[in-house]
């Protein structure tokens, strides 16, 4: 669907294409093809910018990994031990995987060590800015610590990146709309209220 149905050999991508390719069957359609996917990109930024939504990114995805972090955190249900060796073993492995920073931050978790929790969330959403699970997590941190400038920014990428129908961007519209109420009461904005807290 990406390609518009058009027969695209990889053998014609822009690393390898060249002017030897000309005459190819696939060389036309894989040329036109970039040419219209550069044009979207632009207008895509363009738009992004203008709407300040999702930013763009590359995450990679690895089935594998994600099966191994997910049977890890089925193991934590019963054996805490067991699935932070097995976390420990996939952190080494994968550092720069989203889910494996996720998954040893809810190992972290069980083993209420919130801060070393905090630091693997973190990293899980600079990896991955639209992982909706590690915003939560953090946002629930935060939550706990009354770190509400945290909290906010982090239940506000839940519910620019989620669904609306999905429990966690619920939840979060509900912990926003409930301090945007206590604030209005004072006469104030959320975000008044935070550059009110940056100057003191």
């Amino acid at each position: 669907m990406i390609n518009a149905n058009a027969l695209i050999c990889p053998k014609c991508c822009a690393k390898t294409r060249s002017s030897v390719c000309e005459g190819c069957v696939f060389f036309d359609e894989a040329k036109k093809y970039e040419e219209n996917k550069t044009i979207d990109v632009k207008k895509k930024t363009k738009e992004d910018e203008q709407k300040n939504t999702t930013p763009e990114f590359t995450v990679y995805i690895n089935p594998d990994i994600d099966d191994a972090v997910d049977n890890a955190l089925m193991i934590a249900e019963r054996n805490t031990a067991e699935a932070q060796r097995i976390m420990t073993k996939l952190l080494f492995k994968h550092p720069n995987y989203h889910s494996v920073q996720y998954g040893m931050g809810v190992i972290r978790i069980l083993q209420n060590e919130e801060d070393k929790a905090l630091t693997y969330f973190e990293k899980a959403v600079k990896i991955n800015p639209i992982f909706i699970e590690a915003w939560f997590n953090k946002g629930t941190i935060h939550q706990k610590r009354f770190e509400v400038k945290e909290m906010v920014e982090s239940f506000r990428n839940i519910i620019n990146y989620g669904e609306p129908k999905d429990k966690p961007v619920q939840h979060a519209q509900k912990i926003i709309s409930r301090f945007e109420k206590s604030m209005i009461k004072d006469g104030l904005t959320l975000d008044e209220f935070f550059s009110l807290m940056d100057i003191f």
